[in-house]
């Protein structure tokens, strides 16, 4: 069976949105006022990103992420599903939330537990 392509009509930029690059402050109103009630949102880049559910395998790892972290530095420093700040020119635009993470202030101040870390598959 043939098939016809043709190229599709250029858009103009009367139907185009301007994309709008979001702020910390402005994440924080939206939050705020309930909008989007059981939706939450990650700010990369300006960005709004959906958060959305995780799948088992995600949650899985993420959890062997923690336990391993977690052996091989002193209680207290592993950071679970946080907002962290980034650097400072990019902080208003930029407020990820990492599943798992060792804050680099913290991680250089410190020495595994173990020189070694146990893998089993």
């Amino acid at each position: 069976m043939a098939v016809l392509v043709a190229a599709l009509p250029a858009s103009t930029t009367e139907d185009v949105l301007p994309h709008k690059i979001w702020t910390r402050d402005e994440l924080r109103l939206i939050e705020a006022t309930g909008v989007f009630e059981g939706t939450h949102f990650e700010l990369i880049e300006g960005d709004l990103i959906d958060k959305k559910a995780k799948n088992w395998p995600h949650l899985l790892l993420t959890q062997f992420l923690v336990e391993t972290f977690r052996a091989a530095f002193p209680k207290g420093r592993v950071v679970q599903e946080s907002p962290m700040d980034v650097a400072p020119q990019d902080n208003p635009r930029n407020q990820p939330e990492p599943d798992v993470t060792v804050p680099p202030k913290l991680a250089s101040t410190l020495a595994p537990a173990s020189s070694t870390i146990g893998w089993s598959t």
